[in-house]
């Protein structure tokens, strides 16, 4: 149902957008009446968006609903790989209680990956400058930041992942070596 909100808000894919986060700011408010109250949809929505943008400006490979290896229970929106390890994108529509979420996922990524970046996204502007506050102050430690995608942040961090050349990520053995293996 969000592909076909998208499809209508944006039929053809072709048209050009001066940055990511006007793409987001046009669309979103072009398929808002169309979204209605579902909140699952708006964020699935917003999650095709996000797609869309990373897609657009060249940030990419990127993984959708990912899964990291040595992360169990965990599922992060959006994941990329770069040389310094992944980073992930949580895109949340409004943050509430859902900071401390992405907060917790980015513990227990950061706890495998240490030089692991985590951010998230957000349309609510109040909310993510006091999230952003916490981040600054330390509160929320393993929060790279918070931002809002339809603001220049957004798209200072999409250029920013486009240029870290993102590729596909890597295939870990588990276990390096073993002399044998006893069954």
């Amino acid at each position: 149902m969000a592909a076909e909100v998208l499809y209508q808000v944006h039929p053809d894919f072709e048209e050009v957008f001066a940055s990511p986060s006007i793409l987001i700011d046009a669309l979103w408010r072009r398929g808002e009446l169309l979204l209605g109250p579902n909140n699952n949809l708006r964020g699935e929505f917003f999650e095709l968006l996000v797609a869309l943008a990373l897609y657009k400006w060249d940030v990419r490979p990127f993984y959708y609903q990912a899964k990291l290896a040595l992360i169990p229970e965990t599922d992060y929106d959006f994941a990329l790989w770069t040389q310094h390890g992944p980073v992930v994108l949580s895109v949340k529509t409004s943050l509430r209680e859902r900071v401390k979420q992405a907060a917790l996922e980015a513990v227990a990524l950061r706890m495998v990956h240490r030089r692991a970046e985590c951010y998230v996204l957000t349309l609510n502007h109040d909310e993510a400058t006091n999230a952003q506050r916490k981040v600054e102050r330390g509160d929320l430690p393993a929060l790279s930041a918070v931002i809002t995608a339809s603001t220049a942040d957004f798209d200072v961090l999409i250029q920013r992942l486009a240029s870290s050349n993102p590729t596909a990520a890597p295939t870990v053995a588990l276990i390096a070596h073993s002399r044998s293996v006893v069954t």
